[in-house]
């Protein structure tokens, strides 16, 4: 009898988001993990935080690796992000195994 062990490998966290704004809208932008675990990444998802509330999704963007080579930039416009009423932001990379631990979180958004 043969015994397999399936070993999950996670991408390590993106790195701190930075962020710009333009009036009411703001481009995310992120460093990719140093480590994307043995598969490619399949996504990267958003989240905003807010005094005295949890941690919310924002967006998912698919990185695109699993039907191309091109080289994937790393960023996300939210439109309207002061209706949003979020104070920081963070990402999360995605692989087939799993999720990474989320990326620090970015500096106060003040718009």
């Amino acid at each position: 009898e043969q015994n397999y062990h399936i070993v999950l490998v996670l991408p390590s966290p993106p790195g701190k988001p930075e962020h710009a704004v333009m009036g009411d809208d703001i481009t995310i932008t992120w460093a990719p993990p140093a480590e994307g675990g043995h598969r490619a990444l399949a996504k990267y998802r958003l989240e905003g935080w807010s005094n005295g509330q949890d941690w919310r999704i924002l967006g998912t963007i698919a990185t695109g690796h699993y039907h191309t080579n091109m080289q994937f930039e790393p960023k996300m416009e939210i439109f309207d992000f002061r209706k949003r009423n979020f104070n920081q932001v963070r990402v999360i990379a995605v692989n087939e195994d799993g999720e990474s631990e989320p990326s620090p979180p970015s500096e106060e958004i003040q718009l």
